[in-house]
């Protein structure tokens, strides 16, 4: 068999920078590439696993194990030598890859469809029906969706400071939401907890149940139940699904449209620039008092008192005034004076179960908090635009 050469690139550890031009032969058993400075590698038919993808949606990726080397190639020819050259294996890869092209097509001719409704049904002036029939959809996902959306916004979003690695911190957080997660609304969803050491008095959690709290808030809390009572608000709104119905509320009209047939490739899509930019957990007046009372409820069925969490809020007042602008997870929610006196009413009307105690030193979980230790913690690398980039 005669050898077979075509210009086109390769990814590996081993040259520098991780990426490389490269002259592409295909031999006998394999795949074989030399960059411009001389270094040689060789894929074997037998290891590569095809992709095809790039700028232009042409280029013919040559995964080897563990993607430790690819080489790619978008020059003419190259899939057709790829299938004369490697066998069977080669030629199944590369009738799958065009089975997945045409179904991309397909999609796309769909989004022009889509997109033709869409125009109908914003001259007819439906497109708040429409938005408001996706925001009921989301409900309607299988939690599938949720973990996946949750996985992508917390690989997108900033953490703002170091992730913590301290046992009493983190442990402390796992223990207040293996409490409550037992009575959360939806089963399925996945709670891991992520403690980040920076001066913000913040929790959060993402769809999914990606739960990101900052020393800061622990610090401010006088004992743990006010935590897990901040932990319980946005356990809420994972399990009342806000993020999603967020992500609806944002969309535009093909988004919307998507979602009235099951549709997620752009709810994701969508959730991934949400949550870059900080949206994807910023919610409505009535979906933070739908927490409120979700969280309450959950506390109360965990043998925790709601009133921690007004209590909590009481600090909050004292230390920032009513709306503090400073606390950017309450930049939109109800005044804290309303939400005190919703929740003591609650806490007033139906008293928790018998409650087991916490178990917990919290004077010893803040000292921590003050000084997480540097050898407990790890350096962010969720700020956007540090992942290295890939030509997939």
């Amino acid at each position: 068999m005669e050898t077979i050469e075509f210009q086109g690139g390769l990814f590996s550890d081993e040259v520098q920078g991780g990426r490389a031009g490269a002259r592409i032969r295909l031999g006998l058993e394999g795949l074989e590439a030399e960059t411009p400075t001389g270094e040689r590698f060789r894929l074997p038919y037998a290891d590569c696993q095809l992709e095809q993808g790039g700028a232009s949606g042409k280029m013919i990726f040559c995964h080897g194990p563990g993607r430790r080397l690819t080489l790619f190639s978008e020059q003419k020819g190259f899939a057709e030598a790829l299938a004369r050259s490697g066998g069977d294996p080669i030629v199944e890869q590369l009738k799958r890859m065009g089975l997945a092209a045409r179904k991309e097509r397909n999609r796309y001719t769909l989004q022009i469809v889509l997109g033709l409704v869409a125009m109908v049904l914003l001259t007819m002036g439906a497109f708040r029906l429409l938005k408001m029939g996706a925001t009921r959809a989301v409900h309607a996902l299988p939690v599938s969706v949720d973990r996946k959306l949750g996985g992508l916004a917390m690989e997108a979003m900033s953490l703002d400071g170091p992730k913590v690695t301290d046992p009493v911190l983190v442990g402390t957080m796992e223990k207040l939401v293996s409490r409550l997660e037992p009575h959360v609304r939806i089963p399925g969803l996945e709670f891991q907890v992520t403690v980040v050491d920076a001066p913000i008095v913040n929790a959060y959690c993402l769809p999914g149940g990606r739960i990101v709290v900052y020393t800061g808030l622990i610090k401010a809390a006088r004992r743990p139940e006010q935590v897990a009572g901040v932990l319980s608000h946005e356990m809420a709104h994972a399990t009342l699904r806000h993020g999603l119905e967020r992500i609806a509320q944002s969309a535009g009209a093909v988004v919307a449209l998507e979602l009235l047939i099951q549709d997620v490739g752009g709810l994701l899509a969508m959730a991934v620039e949400l949550a870059r930019h900080g949206v994807l957990t910023s919610y409505g007046r009535e979906q933070e008092t739908a927490a409120d009372m979700e969280g309450a409820e959950m506390m109360l069925k965990a043998g925790m008192d709601p009133a921690a969490l007004a209590e909590f809020f009481a600090i909050l007042q004292e230390q920032h005034g009513d709306v503090p602008d400073s606390l950017a997870w309450l930049s939109s929610h109800p005044q804290l004076s309303e939400r005190q006196a919703e929740l003591r009413r609650r806490a007033e009307l139906s008293r928790p179960a018998a409650a087991e105690p916490l178990g917990i030193d919290w004077d010893e979980v803040v000292r921590h908090a003050k000084d997480p230790q540097s050898k407990h913690s790890v350096d962010s690398k969720t700020q956007v635009g540090e992942h290295p980039a890939r030509a997939e």
